[in-house]
């Protein structure tokens, strides 16, 4: 199995909440954000319906999964952040968001136990993302 490319991040999305509201909350800037009523993309008539933060983990996209997500809790999980977290989720959808591509359409991927502790502190989904190059 060789992993071609490994991505995280965590997803922010609210309705009632705007970018910077999340920011401030979480006391970090995201490395996106899109506002409810912006367009999706350069070219489409499509608009977010509810606003979008994202932090991604920014390591390498040959790393593998689990140091992408180890170096995301490291930015989010102090207790204030957490605590920040706790009350952004009773008006924000939160997701870990994680993307690998396999060159051969199969394999697994494993998480240590005190990974997925760390994971399952955080009020967050896990999505996986999974492609076939």
């Amino acid at each position: 199995m060789a992993v071609i490319l490994s991505r995280a991040s965590i997803r922010i999305m609210s309705r009632e909440l705007r970018p910077d509201d999340i920011s401030a909350a979480l006391g970090v800037p995201p490395t996106e954000a899109f506002e409810a009523g912006s367009p999706v993309g350069g070219r489409s008539a499509r608009v977010y319906e509810q606003s979008v933060w994202i932090l991604e983990s920014g390591i390498s996209p040959d790393r593998p999964l689990v140091d992408h997500l180890t170096s995301l809790l490291a930015r989010v999980q102090d207790e204030s952040r957490l605590a920040a977290l706790r009350k952004l989720s009773d008006q924000c959808e939160i997701d870990w968001i994680c993307f690998l591509s396999h060159a051969d359409g199969q394999g697994t991927v494993g998480f240590p136990a005190d990974v997925l502790r760390r994971l399952a502190a955080v009020p967050a989904g896990l999505v996986l993302d999974l492609y076939d190059e």
